[in-house]
């Protein structure tokens, strides 16, 4: 487990064991993820993206939900960013930027109240979550990708994205 600068997200390394097969990989460990957080995971979801450059977010699901999420890329490549939208948190307003890939072996445990998009960098990106609040679209929410304060640097041009990301929050927002 690797803790981050943005309160409660955390970041797990999973090792591929190599043979003749090809691999095998544990990408998930409730042992791990119970030393942050007592999670319950009830609902599992992919996300397979077609064209590089791709946007999904940034989502979030608004209070009451106390959904934490758990994601992994298990095809292709992944800018991945997280913001925190929690008010009383000491990491209030700040984001962090990284990589999930098929290759580098990392999960990203996210909390309630932290927004969560990313953006494709192949083609073909598979995308795992696993969620511990069933979806509840009346508690749907997005936090604007492209809001100039919160100053996120997405790496490519967008070739895809909905247009209910387009229409997303302004900054600030508040969990």
């Amino acid at each position: 487990m690797i803790l981050s600068s943005i309160q409660d997200v955390s970041f797990f390394m999973h090792k591929k064991k190599l043979d003749d097969r090809g691999y095998f990989q544990r990408i998930s460990d409730q042992n791990e993820i119970e030393k942050i957080c007592s999670a319950n995971f009830i609902q599992s979801s992919v996300s397979f993206n077609s064209s590089k450059g791709t946007i999904r977010g940034l989502h979030f699901q608004a209070a009451p939900s106390k959904e934490w999420k758990y994601v992994t890329c298990l095809r292709g490549a992944i800018f991945d960013c997280v913001v925190d939208l929690r008010k009383n948190s000491e990491t209030y307003g700040q984001h962090i930027e990284f990589e999930l890939t098929e290759d580098n072996g990392l999960s990203v445990l996210i909390p309630p109240g932290v927004a969560h998009g990313f953006q494709t960098l192949e083609n073909e990106t598979l995308i795992s979550y696993q969620m511990t609040d069933v979806f509840n679209e009346s508690l749907a929410r997005t936090l604007n990708w492209k809001d100039f304060s919160l100053d996120i640097k997405w790496p490519l041009d967008v070739t895809q994205i909905s247009k209910s990301d387009t229409e997303g929050l302004p900054w600030p927002v508040i969990y």
